[in-house]
């Protein structure tokens, strides 16, 4: 009797071995999965949008509701960054809908869900084959701990640069050097002028084709010349008439607190949005151990290994923009590593790192135990970010209401409900001009 049991629980786990390991199997679990992480970023980001300019948009109200100037557009500066794409598209978009926030919040989510689609497809076809594993990419990318750039109708510029390395990573697949190359160079320059970050592209064109020039021989060194040569001007465009209008001294010389920095933006990336520095640096030190090993098999390595290579230019790319925002940004205080903006690029790391462990002989241990640590921190700090933000939220369209019914003379009891800008006076005179442009109504300046 025991034994004919036994038979039967092998021959029941043998069978549920094969239907795990089926290509349906797989693909279904994958596909739930990603409608369960992508209704949950939808349905957060549709409880806190809110159709009203925020912060630093209000700079832009004469530009939106005036005339369209493309050369003024495409080489705004606003603080470090040229934001001339991003602010372009802003223009498009507030044109045909009033200036509708809630539609560029969409258009911002729609950047962030096909930087998705986009990275798992890469995945799909470095591996041949989906994993359940693969999850780890939607549930990474759709986080919602990167709430101001998903319900700030102002962040377009700054998320654009996401979807242009989305692309541009796709866009290694193509086979023909020439084409390729064109290709990922066009993506660089519109990068280049969608925010600071974005200069980051160019220089990763520039590192990829030496690599291939020099290590893979699939390229003459004229070819890397021109590559090198154009990327390297559209790094000096962006400079041109360049204004240094820093919030902030930058800081170039190293010190505790831009290391402490670091490693915070480092850890926050995995959504450990907490000032723990023995915690951090261990984070940071596992990261730049993995990066650095990725390197080594890129360097000594026989055949060409494109998982490795995906997983080092992602890595690379946030750890340079986080090198970039420590520069700019670390006077503000270690704290401030911590923003949720700049977790749409620290979050690059995890999937780095998810692509350079798929070529390790225990990887799927790693990638197991990103997922588990990441899961834990969307436990423990989630539900704080959707307290936090519901309050805000709610704030911020009584304070919409408030100046929709209320005489001028009282807009002070707004202001107090909520700042929508940090100038009261310069709100008060935007208001107008904003809200009857929102209404359709003609302006004197169009």
């Amino acid at each position: 009797m025991i034994t004919v049991f036994k038979q039967r629980l092998k021959s029941i786990a043998k069978r549920l071995l094969i239907l795990i390991n089926s290509r349906n199997f797989v693909l279904s679990v994958f596909i739930i999965g990603f409608i369960v992480i992508l209704y949950n970023f939808i349905f957060f980001v549709a409880q806190n949008g809110v159709n009203v300019p925020f912060w630093d948009q209000w700079d832009f109200t004469n530009i939106i509701t005036g005339k369209i100037d493309l050369l003024r557009i495409l080489s705004y500066q606003h603080n470090e960054h040229r934001i001339g794409v991003g602010l372009l598209i802003t223009k498009i978009l507030a044109h045909y809908s009033n200036w509708n926030q809630i539609l560029e919040i969409k258009f911002i989510s729609w950047l962030i869900i096909s930087s998705s689609l986009l990275i798992a497809y890469v995945k799909y076809t470095v591996n041949k084959r989906i994993e359940i594993l693969d999850l780890t990419i939607p549930l990474v990318v759709l986080n919602i701990f990167q709430y101001e750039n998903i319900t700030w109708g102002f962040q377009i510029a700054f998320v654009l640069p996401l979807f242009f390395l989305s692309l541009w990573t796709l866009s290694l697949k193509i086979s023909n050097f020439r084409l390729r190359y064109a290709v990922l160079t066009t993506i660089s320059l519109l990068s280049s002028f969608s925010s600071l970050h974005g200069l980051i592209l160019p220089i990763l064109t520039i590192i990829l084709s030496a690599i291939e020039c020099f290590r893979y021989k699939a390229a003459a060194t004229r070819a890397f010349v021109t590559v090198a040569a154009a990327n390297i001007a559209a790094i000096i465009l962006y400079f041109v008439d360049y204004t240094k209008a820093f919030q902030t001294k930058p800081s170039f010389l190293p010190s505790w607190s831009m290391i402490k920095y670091f490693s915070l933006a480092v850890s926050n990336g995995f959504f450990y949005s907490t000032n723990n520095i023995p915690v951090n640096d261990f984070i940071t030190t596992v990261v730049l151990i993995l990066f650095v090993t990725g390197i080594w098999k890129l360097l000594t390595g026989k055949q060409k290994d494109n998982h490795t290579l995906i997983g080092c230019l992602l890595t690379f790319y946030s750890l340079a923009f986080i090198s970039i925002i420590c520069i700019g940004r670390s006077n503000f205080g270690i704290e401030q590593a911590l923003s949720s903006r700049y977790i749409t690029f620290t979050m690059l790391i995890p999937i780095g790192l998810f692509f350079i462990s798929s070529s390790l002989k225990h990887g799927n241990y790693i990638k197991i135990a990103i997922i588990v640590f990441m899961l834990l921190n969307y436990l423990l700090f989630a539900n704080k970010i959707v307290n936090g933000l519901e309050q805000t939220t709610n704030a911020r369209r009584q304070a919409l209401e408030c100046y929709k019914t209320t005489a001028t003379t009282d807009w002070g009891s707004c202001y107090k409900i909520f700042a929508l800008y940090p100038n009261e006076e310069y709100l008060d005179q935007m208001i107008p001009t904003v809200l009857q442009y929102k209404r359709g109504v003609a302006l004197s300046n169009q």
